[in-house]
């Protein structure tokens, strides 16, 4: 690291081609008094067009870079899709498959028991909670977040769950009612599994991360 003491310094920013933002800033310093005279200063300045250019480039290449590992791992969940038509195996490979698309810690698939006489599900798959949790049910009711899913499908049609940050609320909401799947989690997906009028199941990631 350096300690030298600055005498001088210029900064430019690096403005967006329609020159409302700024997507980053050229800094210069010296030791020296004064050692960015006006015309030091313009060259500079001239700089920034470059680096405006080297980062546009950059973004680009990481969003094809982006969408083509979201495309492969569609193409390989397309591709386990056709190799089962158990849906226990076929999600034991989808979930795998999701990782490098999207970051997660836990993941759970919850189908509807149909051999309970009140509205229940049953762990079918789950990532990063342990493989006791497997086949476990439980009431729907008993589900905080499913139970509030569950109303909100019934009543608007709505199958899709968000929270960014629990923050410490977690701490007081029982996501769901198994020791197996108690996490500290701070944002929640959810995704309800319906056909029609019927509820089959729910879909669910999790992440120790905020948003």
């Amino acid at each position: 690291s350096r300690h030298d003491a600055v005498r001088s310094a210029f900064i430019v920013p690096v403005l967006s081609k329609d020159g409302e933002k700024v997507v980053a800033v050229l800094a210069a310093d010296s030791t020296e008094p004064d050692a960015f005279p006006e015309k030091d200063q313009e060259t500079l300045k001239g700089f920034s067009a470059f680096f405006l250019d080297m980062i546009e480039k950059t973004q680009m290449a990481l969003e094809l870079e982006n969408k083509a590992a979201h495309f492969g791992a569609l193409h390989d969940i397309s591709t386990d899709l056709n190799r089962s038509l158990k849906f226990t195996e076929i999600i034991e490979r989808v979930i795998p498959r999701i990782k490098p698309v999207l970051s997660f810690d836990y993941c759970v698939c919850l189908l509807r028991d149909t051999s309970s006489p009140e509205l229940a599900v049953r762990v079918v798959a789950a990532a990063g909670y342990g493989q006791s949790a497997l086949d476990a049910t439980f009431a729907v009711e008993k589900s905080t977040v499913l139970a509030f899913m569950h109303k909100h499908w019934l009543e608007q049609q709505m199958a899709t769950f968000y929270t960014a940050d629990y923050g410490d609320r977690i701490r007081d909401i029982e996501l769901f009612p198994l020791k197996e799947l108690q996490r500290p989690v701070r944002s929640l997906f959810g995704r309800l599994f319906t056909s029609g009028e019927e509820f089959l199941g729910a879909f669910f990631l999790g992440s120790v991360q905020p948003d």
